[in-house]
């Protein structure tokens, strides 16, 4: 299974880029959801229509793998097919030069994020590991935001990086703004009603997670936007490797003092978004000094403010009425909570004129339901 799953990554590699370069973002779409639901009926018919057993599962999951990475080698090539071969003029040592750092990032990057899950499962028993590793994590619909607007900001900022600079700015500026309005309410319901969220997921016995789920979802106020499109598009690759190597080898000694003085376990989480807070600091650093633009100019301050203040009054409502109801179903909590939050939300985008209607794309024959959108 891991084999099958590492070859379907190597294949996958790369193929979001080549389709959105050449303008065919719906192949993506149509690719992302066939390929998904495929692996999912190919894991989960076996054992329910057949009382197949974890083998069953594993060998479904083999043969979806299969079929996603022959789609994916047939979507790389379809852009070019038909176009005659040419010589690149790119060296080798030019690609290494460039990749190479790519390379170690990913590597540091994954040191930095299994540091905390080897204090935790090491000094503070199974039962505590189990919780923290259930709440330490990110809610999917963040990492799917920003790693969408990597892919589409990625070959804009490689052009740019070449005939025009000064327009990285405003358009980075745009994405920034985007994604918080995505992420930022998404975070703020998070951390004030994570134990319900936890209890959803995995029952009653786990409420306890939610503390590091809360904890995790701040993370999502700073890391709003990948660094790498812009700093690979110009080409400061090692300056991005750099900042990952230094805090992935900075949270080791922090976390093993944590745990020689016996610190609470959610001290090693706030440890690990403490120096992902620096990482962004430092990039965001490193990005100003290429464009020759402060930070002030980079990051929408007063527009996230107003997201932020927005977010926090939209939970008002619904955490003082959860004190109420705190006796009922988790899913009829979660339920009650998010639609009072989304709704009070959505209110105060009126009343504030915060718009959503450059985040929503819509074609012509909806082009009505804009009039309902702040």
């Amino acid at each position: 299974m891991v084999f099958s799953n590492t070859f379907v990554s190597s294949a996958v590699m790369g193929l979001e880029g080549i389709l959105v370069s050449y303008k065919k973002a719906k192949h993506i779409a149509l690719f992302t959801f066939v390929t998904r639901l495929l692996t999912l009926l190919c894991t989960i018919v076996p054992v329910i229509l057949f009382d197949g057993t974890y083998i069953h599962s594993i060998i479904g999951f083999d043969i979806a793998s299969l079929v996603t990475c022959a789609l994916s080698y047939y979507l790389k090539y379809l852009p070019t097919r038909g176009l005659s071969h040419e010589r690149t003029e790119v060296s080798y040592k030019e690609i290494f030069s460039f990749s190479l750092p790519l390379l170690f990032a990913s590597l540091w990057i994954m040191l930095f994020q299994s540091t905390n899950q080897f204090f935790v499962s090491r000094y503070y028993g199974n039962e505590v590991f189990a919780e923290f590793s259930n709440g330490f994590m990110d809610l999917p619909i963040i990492p799917m935001v920003i790693n969408s607007v990597a892919t589409v900001i990625a070959p804009i900022f490689a052009g740019l990086a070449v005939n025009n600079k000064g327009e990285i700015g405003p358009i980075w500026n745009s994405a920034l703004s985007k994604t918080v309005k995505i992420i930022y309410p998404i975070s703020m319901y998070c951390i004030l009603f994570s134990g319900i969220v936890m209890t959803c997921l995995y029952g009653r016995q786990y409420a306890d997670s939610g503390v590091f789920f809360s904890i995790k979802s701040i993370e999502g106020f700073f890391s709003v936007i990948p660094f790498y499109p812009i700093l690979m598009a110009m080409g400061k690759t090692r300056e991005y490797s750099r900042v990952h190597m230094i805090f992935a080898v900075v949270l080791i000694p922090i976390d093993y003092i944590l745990v020689h003085f016996s610190a609470p376990v959610y001290s090693i989480g706030i440890a690990y978004v403490f120096c992902s807070l620096c990482k962004v600091f430092f990039q965001f650093k490193t990005v100003g000094r290429s464009l020759d633009y402060s930070i002030s100019q980079l990051i929408p301050i007063k527009e996230i403010l107003k997201i932020l203040f927005i977010s926090f009054l939209s939970t008002l409502i619904p955490f003082a009425l959860l004190h109420v109801i705190a006796g009922v179903n988790e899913w009829i909590l979660l339920l009650i909570t998010g639609s009072l939050f989304f709704l009070g939300y959505y209110v105060l985008c009126w009343m504030t004129n915060l718009t959503y209607r450059d985040v929503i794309l819509l074609n012509e024959k909806l082009k009505p339901i804009l009039k309902f959108i702040p």
